[in-house]
């Protein structure tokens, strides 16, 4: 909080994927924000990030993003978060052209009563593939609600719908026939039941199912988990 209207924010991060027999990566990032609190209600941002990913196979990639969000809260009971921007995605040991990708995010946050709150989200991203030497490009929605019961247990039920675009860069990935350009649809719901115990744990159950439609058949599943 630099001063009564100025702030920023900095983040470095760190990403290992590391399955057996497919696509390992280990990426660094920073999104960095200067805010201006525009009123105590509103608050806007312009952020500049960039990072590198370094894959076993395929080539490894840089990236420079340029955001601007707007955070408003008129009242205790309402959240709203809206950023958008562009990234610029670069791949350094191929001749694949050049990505120029749009970014965005909202969020909304709405509790009517104690007890209850009702949240919807929206969010595209890129990120590298762990089948091959590909790109992922995932825009998604989600929305839930969370409800108090009996004064010590909550219920939260979320659902979500994803598209993810898979973008092929070069070479052949060490499964070699899973290489493809494909879209997936993912459909999911879950629900979990919990409660605090010894006022400072929590111990709950849960059920999330989920549907995988893929462009290319071999990809298409259903999962449920307990």
């Amino acid at each position: 909080q630099y001063s009564d209207k100025t702030s920023f924010d900095f983040s470095l991060s760190q990403g290992i994927q590391q399955p057996e027999a497919l696509n390992s990566s280990k990426s660094w990032s920073s999104m960095n924000w200067a805010n201006y609190h525009w009123t105590d209600k509103t608050l806007v941002g312009f952020g500049v990030g960039g990072g590198y990913t370094k894959q076993d196979f395929g080539s490894d990639m840089t990236h420079e993003q340029l955001q601007a969000r707007v955070g408003w809260t008129p009242s205790t009971k309402l959240n709203v978060n809206l950023n958008g921007g562009v990234e610029f995605r670069q791949f350094v040991d191929s001749q694949f052209d050049d990505q120029v990708n749009p970014l965005f995010g909202a969020s909304v946050a709405y509790t009517p009563w104690e007890a209850t709150t009702f949240s919807l989200s929206a969010n595209r991203s890129v990120g590298s593939s762990l089948l091959d030497a590909q790109t992922t490009e995932t825009t998604s929605i989600s929305a839930g609600i969370r409800q108090r019961l009996l004064g010590v247990l909550h219920l939260d039920l979320f659902g979500s719908l994803m598209q993810q675009d898979y973008q092929g860069t070069a070479g052949q990935s060490p499964g070699g026939d899973l290489q493809t350009d494909r879209s997936d649809d993912i459909l999911s719901f879950s629900a979990n039941l919990g409660c605090t115990v010894f006022k400072k744990g929590e111990i709950s159950v849960f059920y999330q199912h989920s549907k995988n439609d893929s462009s290319a058949e071999d990809f298409t599943y259903d999962s449920d988990q307990y």
